[in-house]
């Protein structure tokens, strides 16, 4: 069984296209490769050299077997009883006495044999990196310097540093573009709602727009292309309400961009890698993902 923590990290190195929808998305389960893959032997003027990001293969010791089939052993059978992400917490927490080791140290373990089994290579700081995004996302908080889960204090001990492939990189040379976005709303007497932009992010950029209101429990997105400067969503309703009118309430319109790597080559050369060369206040660094677009704005629906 794959554990949830190494399909988080699959997706987020993969990141397929985010097509934002109103229901939750999980990753797709792992297919088997079955075509036959042929080498043809390079010659010594061939050879390319060695990546530096390299990942050398780790022998395991029994203890850190023993690790990776406890959490396997107890994943299970506390994702049935508490769910996903509750379970997942608990089965790091067990592993963690049992062993009389961080969280941090058991989890980075536990990836490392799992990476090892499925032909992924990340270091170990790489890991940790993953790692401390996912504690937070499943319910890990931090108060003063001291970690709690269910306001119980655990022993998460400390990642190693973020290493340079997770930093941020500087703009290339004269390429900088502060990224600008101005946005308009417009409601029908039908109460539907669109969203239209304007923007110095080059054509063919993909963005994505999502429109969320708690009050009313609705949460619906779409994608646009930028093209000529401009962009703009289709008809925002909610098929929940009658005439699929939108309810009255504050809703909140979420507008971005996707990791650069899954955009059009001509965007990524202006963008630069990782997003580079974006920056301004709309700008948000992600260690994985690289630069993002991000901008929001809060309108009432009567």
């Amino acid at each position: 069984m794959l554990n949830h923590r190494n399909k988080f990290v699959l997706f987020i190195l993969l990141f397929i296209v985010i097509s934002v929808s109103s229901c939750s998305k999980r990753p797709q389960e792992e297919q088997s490769k079955t075509k036959e893959q042929i080498e043809i032997p390079l010659t010594p003027a061939e050879t390319p050299p060695p990546s530096t990001n390299q990942v050398a293969e780790k022998e395991f010791s029994p203890v850190e077997h023993q690790i990776y089939e406890f959490m396997q052993l107890l994943s299970d059978d506390y994702e049935r009883i508490y769910g996903v992400e509750k379970g997942e917490a608990l089965v790091s927490i067990a592993a963690s006495k049992e062993f009389k080791r961080t969280i941090i140290e058991v989890c980075r373990i536990y990836d490392l044999v799992q990476n090892s089994k499925s032909g992924n290579h990340l270091t170990d700081a790489e890991i940790d990196a993953l790692n401390m995004r996912r504690f937070r996302d499943i319910g890990f908080v931090v108060r003063d310097s001291v970690w709690y889960f269910d306001d119980q204090v655990v022993n998460m001990g400390n990642p190693l540093p973020t290493p340079e492939s997770m930093k941020p990189k500087q703009p290339d040379e004269a390429k900088k573009l502060e990224v600008t976005m101005e946005t308009e709303v417009v409601i029908s007497d039908l109460k539907t709602l669109q969203i239209k932009g304007k923007t110095n992010l080059p054509d063919e950029t993909e963005v994505m727009i999502h429109l969320s209101c708690p009050e009313m429990n609705y949460s619906a997105g779409d994608k646009a292309v930028v093209m000529n400067g401009q962009f703009e969503s289709s008809s925002f309703s909610d098929a929940k309400r009658p005439l699929h009118r939108l309810g009255d309430g504050q809703y909140v319109v979420e507008i971005s961009t996707p990791t650069v790597d899954v955009l059009d080559a001509s965007v990524k050369k202006v963008l630069g890698e990782g997003g580079r060369n974006m920056t301004g206040k709309l700008i948000v660094f992600d260690e994985v993902l690289g630069n993002r677009m991000i901008c929001s704005k809060t309108i009432n629906v009567q």
